[in-house]
């Protein structure tokens, strides 16, 4: 709530002064208005040019009173308040629980009339009123909001033969149902808690025989409050609860969000275009959501869908949608009809008259603007922080490239990546986000993926239950292109990414990887338009759309080989990219570097020297310990070794050369195993040290054979 000088319904800010003359309805010294100069009779008429029903006279007792507005006459609510003071300066201000948190002051006095101590007064009488209201409100939204929850939790999904569904030819799509005995008897509590009389129940609920629709509205991420709707049509809005921008929303948020006013409108909306759709309950709390559907999702589209109130003077529909769009810098739409025989408003109106493809149509053309932002719509919106799969390395919504060599080890990476996100667990000693995950591999069978796994999962310590959110595409053999290009250089996405895209949206992964950019790219590399068109439409869309990251694996050219930088054969990958890696190995000693070689949103240059060991990818310290000198290294080495002959081969090896001497055969393993090469003199030197230091020793076995093994007594 917007506050200026402790008034806080005044919106304009300077002087107390300047506030008063500008913000406060003074008193008219008309000769209409002197013949009931009272001050309450000049707030009553005030009060009554608002909108607002006063039933007696006016109380001026300087406490919140309720009272009815003008469209409350029919369910004989209260949704108007006003206080009124007469101490000092006659003073008060008043409004509608309905349309806004705030309100409009009134003195009886024009700002420029009144004294330093009038204002300091009215200054505390206002502050007063703030606060009465304040607490008012956080009571009835409470105890609104407690009933509200207690009858969703006892809702079931709404049956699709529901007569009001049918009727509008709507799906459920989210909605739920109660008996009617549960929303009348959740009527009468939020009645009771609130201080109003609960025997008073809307006829509507009272004559409803059959379930009762219940739309659940959010705001924060919590219930607020409901919208009851019977069979007949009637909607009730559980009275008492907060409605100023809370919403139902219908589908998932996307790049671009709809936003309408009743439910049924808000389900076809969401059912002809796939998109996700906020439903507001009426066009007074339009430009409430708005706000909070642009500060949830600042990087969406906004779109508002008017209805359009055509045979309604100043057609409000539209203005209420035209307002709360300039509000947070959205855009409107509103139905168009070819007949209007029925008075048709709305885009539900719309799909009975003239079907689901004019509606689509319409809606269509809406979604095809440019969508402009407006800056100042950011105005008051915290940036969204920037989500990472792995921080610095895989952002989240963009494409990674990740270069490596053949036999370099990026496939295993890759599937060792799907496997961290999957259980929960580390990748290469980094952090991930967990959650579903896709890997299309095209370059491998299934049974070759599943002995991979079977080697990850040993070698990290992850079971097989702990992969319930690991899918895995073989699809070696088959036609992997995403995208192809005709004649002109236009790309169109495949039959075959179509198919892909419907199993991810399914399966709501945080990780797609594609493996590899050869097997789906069907176009020329050396065309940079095409690159860019692949990559970004085939890859990154899936990252925008789906919320995830996108991991492609491709291979370097020679001259990205030579350079040491691992650049594909254009410079159109590297451009269309956020982020790329490299994987490349050093013969000579098995080590496997992954660098980081572009990133548009952390540090390049970074680098992570890695092992195979064990059936996977791991860092010197997974192996063993942070390695400070040539001695260390070859200790460790030499412990790992004799750990594995021992405990995996059930082998001995020998300080002696005429046995299985331990520096000759862990010479050879080193090779096998793809771990740094150590010399038998190296070796040998290693385990005289050790057993100076009594840190291994000579075991005799039962049959007379001598073996080392580590002193565990040292």
């Amino acid at each position: 709530m917007q506050m200026s000088d402790g008034f806080p319904w005044v919106k304009t800010k300077g002087n107390l002064e300047a506030i008063f003359a500008g913000g406060f309805h003074a008193l008219s010294l008309s000769s209409e208005s002197s013949k009931c100069s009272a001050p309450e009779f000049e707030f009553e008429k005030v009060l009554r040019e608002a909108g607002l029903v006063i039933d007696g006279a006016v109380i001026g007792d300087g406490k919140i009173h309720r009272c009815r507005s003008l469209d409350d006459n029919k369910r004989g609510r209260k949704t108007g308040w006003y206080v009124l003071y007469m101490d000092g300066v006659p003073a008060g201000a008043y409004g509608d629980y309905r349309t806004s948190d705030e309100g409009t002051p009134w003195c009886a006095k024009g700002g420029n009339e009144l004294t330093a101590e009038e204002l300091a007064n009215n200054k505390r009488r206002m502050e007063e009123a703030r606060r009465q209201r304040a607490e008012e409100l956080a009571v009835r939204y409470s105890a609104a909001a407690q009933v509200a929850e207690d009858v969703a939790s006892m809702a079931t999904p709404a049956s699709s033969d529901h007569p009001y569904l049918i009727k509008k030819q709507a799906k459920p799509s989210g909605a739920l149902q109660v008996p009617p005995e549960v929303a009348r008897t959740a009527w009468k509590a939020v009645k009771a808690d609130i201080g109003e009389d609960a025997s008073k129940i809307p006829s509507a609920l009272i004559k409803a025989r059959k379930p009762v629709l219940v739309l659940p509205l959010q705001k924060d991420g919590k219930i607020t409050t409901v919208q009851f709707i019977t069979e007949h049509g009637e909607k009730l809005l559980l009275p008492g609860g907060e409605k100023r921008g809370a919403f139902m929303l219908l589908g998932k948020p996307g790049r671009v969000i709809y936003e309408a006013e009743g439910f049924a409108t808000a389900a076809t909306i969401q059912e002809v275009t796939g998109e996700a759709c906020a439903m507001a309950i009426d066009r007074t709390n339009l430009e409430g959501v708005a706000q909070s559907l642009r500060s949830k999702y600042p990087t969406s589209r906004l779109i508002i869908c008017a209805d359009n109130d055509q045979f309604t003077d100043g057609n409000p529909g539209i203005q209420g949608a035209e307002k709360a769009a300039k509000a947070v810098g959205a855009e409107t739409i509103s139905p168009t009809f070819s007949d209007i025989t029925n008075k048709p408003t709305d885009f539900n109106d719309l799909l009975i008259e003239e079907g689901a493809e004019a509606v689509k149509e319409q809606l269509t053309l809406s979604k095809n603007d440019l969508g402009m932002i407006r800056a100042s719509g950011w105005a008051g919106v915290d940036p969204v922080e920037r989500q990472w799969l792995v921080r610095d390395w895989m952002p989240t919504r963009q494409t990674t490239a990740l270069y490596a060599r053949g036999g370099t080890g990026k496939t295993l990476a890759t599937q060792q990546l799907l496997t961290a996100v999957a259980s929960g667990s580390k990748w290469l000693g980094m952090d991930v986000k967990k959650g579903p995950c896709v890997g299309v591999f095209c370059e491998d069978d299934q049974d070759e993926l599943h002995r991979r796994q079977d080697g990850i999962n040993a070698a990290l310590g992850v079971a097989w239950d702990d992969l319930q959110d690991l899918h895995i595409l073989p699809r070696v053999g088959f036609d992997n292109l995403l995208m192809t290009f005709d004649s002109t250089g236009h790309g169109s996405l495949t039959p075959f990414w179509h198919q892909l895209f419907n199993e991810l949206e399914a399966i709501d992964p945080v990780l797609v990887v594609i493996d590899t950019a050869a097997d789906t790219f069907g176009g020329n590399e050396n065309i940079r338009p095409q690159v860019r068109q692949y990559v970004q439409q085939a890859l990154t869309q899936i990252a925008t759309k789906l919320d995830c990251s996108v991991v492609l694996c491709a291979h370097p050219s020679m001259s990205g080989i030579n350079s040491g930088e691992g650049t594909g054969g254009s410079t159109a990958w590297e451009n269309s990219v956020r982020s790329r890696l490299y994987m490349d190995r050093d013969e000579s000693t098995k080590q496997i570097t992954l660098t980081r070689k572009k990133s548009n949103y952390s540090a390049i240059g970074d680098a992570i020297e890695l092992f195979w060991h064990e059936g996977a990818l791991k860092t010197k310290i997974d192996c063993g310990g942070i390695l400070n000198s040539t001695d260390q290294q070859i200790e460790t080495a030499f412990f790992y070794l004799l750990d594995h002959v021992n405990e995996k081969q059930k082998q001995n090896v020998s300080a002696s050369k005429n046995g299985n001497y331990a520096p000759r055969i862990f010479s050879v393993l080193c090779n096998q195993l793809g771990i740094r090469s150590w010399s038998i003199k190296q070796f040998e030197e290693a385990m005289n040290r050790l057993l100076d230091q009594e840190r291994i020793k000579v075991n005799k076995t039962g049959n007379g054979t001598t073996g080392l093994a580590r002193n565990t007594c040292g």
